[in-house]
């Protein structure tokens, strides 16, 4: 990851020795490290050999930049599962191509603006962190990975393209910048409730700083429109969370795209839950106050905002 700053130069008056102020230096500036145009050069080049070939090309150019990235061992038992999605997604690049090429273009683009105003409205973001534009294979639209030299946050065009087509990505990019900000707030936290914090605080964010985003562009209409689902079971989805808060042994359905629906619920269904918590507890507050909130306070402030929601006797 690339970050500038500058040195600030003392200067001394001529001839009175006497020091005039130091400039002040730029804050360091978050970058982005755009790998997704050099994955298809590279396929370009081997497009018309075997998909070993192509394979072993893709590896060989990202071993330095992006270590193990493409390769399946990172994902154990599940590598063969992975090995024959990728080698799919691979074999699938060229009627993709275009798609993820122009998501990555607008991801680039925005990128700055999105930035200054998320640091505008909420503080500055850890610009250490190192962020990246990849083709994901399918693996992911935007994920925390740990290549061996600390996390990375990695944002997976060809998912965008396929996730947010037509539609604004600024609000999912905000969305996981939220979390870069917030996580280490939060701190270490297992419970369900710190799902539903962490992830429906995100919506929030994203949402205040992009007024109007549809709920594609928010990530609630994956892997289908969760808000229509709910009209008529608030409540329902609402004491569902209540009766788990304190757990985890369900959170794949509630807030992943797999696993068996809990009780018929949309999958993902926490996302808009979360949201709705974030969205009672956040009047008045600013999204930097809100972020700051940890531990058993903010457990019983979620508790408490569920409880006016719905009536869960069995909660």
């Amino acid at each position: 990851m690339k970050a500038f700053a500058g040195i600030a130069a003392l200067a001394l008056l001529g001839g009175c020795g006497q020091p005039i102020a130091a400039e002040s230096a730029p804050a360091p500036v978050l970058a982005l490290e755009n790998h997704a145009a050099d994955f298809d050069a590279v396929w370009l080049a081997h497009r018309e050999q075997p998909l070993a070939a192509q394979w072993a090309a893709i590896r060989s150019r990202f071993a330095a930049d992006l270590p193990g990235f493409y390769e399946n061992e990172r994902f154990g038992d599940m590598a063969g599962f992975v090995d024959g999605v990728r080698s799919q997604k691979l074999a699938e690049w060229p009627a993709h191509r275009s798609a993820a090429l122009a998501a990555a273009d607008r991801f680039v683009a925005a990128f700055p603006a999105a930035v200054a105003r998320f640091e505008a409205a909420i503080g500055p973001l850890p610009a250490q962190r190192p962020v990246s534009l990849v083709m994901s294979l399918g693996e992911f639209d935007g994920a925390v990975r740990d290549l061996g030299a600390g996390e990375t946050l990695f944002f997976g065009a060809d998912e965008i393209a396929r996730i947010y087509p037509g539609a604004s990505t600024a609000p999912f990019l905000q969305h996981e910048l939220f979390h870069t900000y917030h996580s280490p707030r939060l701190g270490e936290c297992r419970p369900l409730w710190c799902a539903l914090w962490g992830e429906g605080l995100a919506v929030y964010a994203a949402s205040r700083l992009n007024p109007g985003a549809s709920d594609v562009e928010l990530g609630l209409a994956m892997p289908a429109p969760i808000r229509p689902a709910l009209e008529t079971r608030k409540a329902e989805a609402v004491c569902a969370v209540r009766r788990r808060m304190d757990g985890g042994e369900d959170y794949r359905p509630i807030f992943t795209g797999m696993g068996e629906p809990l009780g018929g619920l949309p999958l993902r269904f926490g996302y808009l839950v979360g949201l709705w918590v974030a969205e009672d507890l956040g009047r008045g507050r600013s999204l930097a106050e809100m972020a700051e909130w940890n531990g058993p306070a903010l457990r019983d402030r979620i508790a408490a905002s569920l409880a006016r929601m719905a009536d869960c006797p069995d909660a």
